[in-house]
């Protein structure tokens, strides 16, 4: 089963949006291009995506800063996000049918993998 949860993603401490969801998302997909996204995805992921949930978030490097190339964009947001307990596992780009876009997946507080105990 799948719902979609729409709200204000710069307050997601809102009460009254706190009273409709009991439970911690599994997906995770923001739809916001703005230089603070990485930000914003943290914010919301701590309130709404469970420990081991996923994360699909794609990066328009323009909306971010388009003074550099936009490689350089992908991989500052990359490095924020794992600064914010997110683990990246793919990157790609949308060329040729978007220019300066990429879309990263992956995991949010993965947990540590436990040795068997021999």
């Amino acid at each position: 089963m799948m719902s979609q949860l729409v709200f204000l993603s710069k307050q997601p401490g809102d009460a009254n949006l706190s009273f409709y969801l009991f439970f911690k998302l599994s997906w995770f997909i923001p739809l916001i291009c703005v230089s603070l996204q990485a930000r914003i995805l943290a914010l919301n992921a701590s309130y709404f995506l469970k420990a081991g949930g996923y994360f699909v978030i794609s990066i328009k490097a323009n909306c971010i800063d388009s003074t550099v190339p936009a490689e350089a964009v992908f991989a500052s947001e990359v490095k924020k996000l794992q600064a914010e307990q997110f683990k990246p596992m793919e990157q790609v780009t949308l060329e040729p049918f978007e220019r300066d876009h990429a879309c990263v997946v992956g995991a949010y507080r993965v947990p540590k993998k436990q040795k068997p105990a021999s």
